[in-house]
């Protein structure tokens, strides 16, 4: 095992029990051992995310995704802390991603959704309602379809917080 391995199943174990300042500490320790590694961005970004420091966040995600570009999960927290950050433009670029490349084959369906979802709360933020409501469409769709109802209550509840 490599010491960069070793940091990284250190700051797993901190990550598994919500300490994620020292998370950060030992997936960075493991960047500086291979600065090529997605999975040790994208857990410092989610530890960065939890502790709500949304430009380091962003800044490892893209990082993760200069590496692996296709990856959604990634692709959707950075989009998440984009339209928190009012940057809702940016973050339906991401989700645009999404829907085109999201594979239902390979289990992403849910992810599919919720990009729709999310795609559509960004439009509307853009001032798009009409696009917007189409993408929330889509999503109830996907998830009625999928069978997820955790996802299908939080489409109404979006929509009950909207006024829509």
């Amino acid at each position: 095992m490599t010491a960069a391995d070793e940091y990284f199943q250190k700051g797993m174990q901190a990550y598994l029990v919500r300490n994620f300042a020292e998370s950060i500490e030992w997936f960075t320790k493991a960047l500086a051992e291979n600065p090529e590694n997605v999975n040790y961005y994208y857990y410092r970004g989610t530890s960065y995310q939890e502790l709500e420091q949304y430009s380091e966040a962003v800044a490892d995600y893209s990082a993760a995704l200069d590496r692996f570009s296709g990856c959604v999960p990634i692709r959707y927290n950075r989009a998440e802390i984009c339209r928190k950050l009012g940057h809702a433009d940016r973050a339906a670029k991401d989700l645009t991603y999404i829907i085109v490349h999201a594979d239902r084959t390979k289990g992403e369906g849910h992810w599919l959704a919720l990009a729709y979802l999310n795609r559509g709360l960004a439009r509307i933020d853009c001032g798009d309602l009409e696009t917007g409501l189409v993408d929330f469409g889509k999503a109830e769709a996907l998830a009625k379809e999928l069978g997820d109802k955790i996802l299908l209550a939080q489409i109404a509840e979006e929509l009950e917080k909207s006024g829509l």
